[in-house]
């Protein structure tokens, strides 16, 4: 199993965002980027968008800090100064989407 070859989340973490955020890691945003901190601020990376005929535009991501949650608003880096509403939360479970209402740090989330 996969499990068994990968670390989880919150071992991998500080390797991972000395690799992909340049900040500052004594900040307080640093400190939870690192730790994985589910009460953190939220900080997730997309890594892809597809246009669903039904759901229409659906992205996934890591969670790297914080808590996503179904009807919150979030900065996105493309639109600044736009906030936009997340309409649903989900997992993968295999090729289906699980529907949860949120997804703490250290998690892939739709």
């Amino acid at each position: 199993m996969v499990i068994d070859h990968l670390p989880n989340p919150t071992e991998a973490a500080p390797d991972r965002i000395n690799k992909l955020w340049q900040g500052d890691q004594t900040t307080p945003e640093g400190k939870s980027l690192v730790t994985n901190d589910p009460n953190g601020p939220l900080v997730l990376c997309s890594n892809k968008v597809i246009i669903d005929p039904q759901a229409g535009e659906i992205a996934t991501a890591r969670v790297f800090s914080g808590t996503v949650k179904k009807g919150e608003h979030v900065n996105l880096s493309f639109s600044p100064g736009q906030q936009q509403r997340i309409q649903q939360v989900f997992i993968m479970n295999g090729a289906k989407r699980e529907i949860v209402s949120e997804v703490p740090a250290g998690n892939i989330v739709g």
